[in-house]
């Protein structure tokens, strides 16, 4: 059952496992939206995977890059820290007699580059992906009006349960709206922030509404007597559930150190 899936969800975040979480991940999609269309689904994304696995870089420009562009002026070469002209190092050195002992860096340069070809070939690669699956628009925005047109006409999901493809579009339609905050001090292109942000959104509420309409099909299960209000719905009971049972397992969500 799905909610044995859920569990195998929380095991596995708390033993930190990547590929027990994505498993049991998979498995819940595949018991809450149907094996042919989950993995119809996920077929369809991986010839997409296949596909920008050869092509080049696709990153959203940084704005501070795009405002020099335009100002004319060329900061490519600028060195991070101003340099001390020869006077400068001359005094410099007469107030520091004994020099401090040279520290080896733990991260060599060389490390450091490699680590950001790395996540800058992680980030391309999903922009390529989503631009393939044409859940982004040419200028790197999420394209919401196709997601959610996908759900409704696509051959994908025409066998999907409408209660549970109402719910999706209404998950994506909050994932709009939300205001995700951007970080001015990150280095990352704010689109790129709102880019990874819609697919943290996007995941969790797709699981949330999985786990919704678990606990609608097997409220049976409950003695709701004390829980349930005369004339609310299933859907409204189970949102109950879903929130009394995250908590019971709250316990980092609810810390302050």
């Amino acid at each position: 059952m799905l909610r044995q899936l859920i569990l195998l969800i929380a095991v596995s975040g708390a033993l930190g496992n990547g590929f027990a979480k994505k498993f049991s991940f998979s498995k819940a999609m595949t018991s809450c939206l149907g094996e042919d269309i989950y993995y119809s689904w996920r077929n369809h994304v991986l010839q997409a995977v296949k596909a920008c696995s050869t092509e080049e870089a696709l990153l959203p420009p940084h704005e501070d890059l795009d405002s020099e562009e335009e100002s004319g002026e060329e900061r490519i070469g600028d060195p991070v820290l101003p340099s001390l002209n020869p006077e400068d190092k001359i005094q410099e050195s007469s107030f520091s007699s004994t020099p401090p002992p040279k520290r080896e860096p733990v991260f060599e340069a060389a490390v450091l580059k490699q680590i950001s070809a790395k996540v800058e070939a992680k980030l391309s690669n999903i922009t390529c992906v989503l631009m393939k699956l044409n859940y982004l628009e040419e200028d790197f925005d999420v394209n919401y009006h196709f997601l959610k047109e996908e759900l409704e006409i696509s051959e994908l999901f025409e066998t999907l349960d409408g209660g549970v493809k109402a719910d999706l579009i209404a998950a994506l339609d909050y994932c709009e709206e939300y205001a995700h905050p951007e970080n001015p001090a990150s280095p990352m292109p704010k689109k790129l922030q709102k880019i990874l942000a819609f697919l943290k959104c996007e995941r969790r509420t797709r699981l949330h509404v999985c786990i919704k309409h678990d606990f609608m099909n097997n409220l049976d299960d409950y003695d709701l007597s004390d829980l349930q209000k005369e004339g609310e719905s299933k859907a409204e009971v189970a949102e109950k559930l879903i929130h009394l049972m995250w908590g019971l397992e709250a316990d980092d969500e609810l810390q302050l150190y």
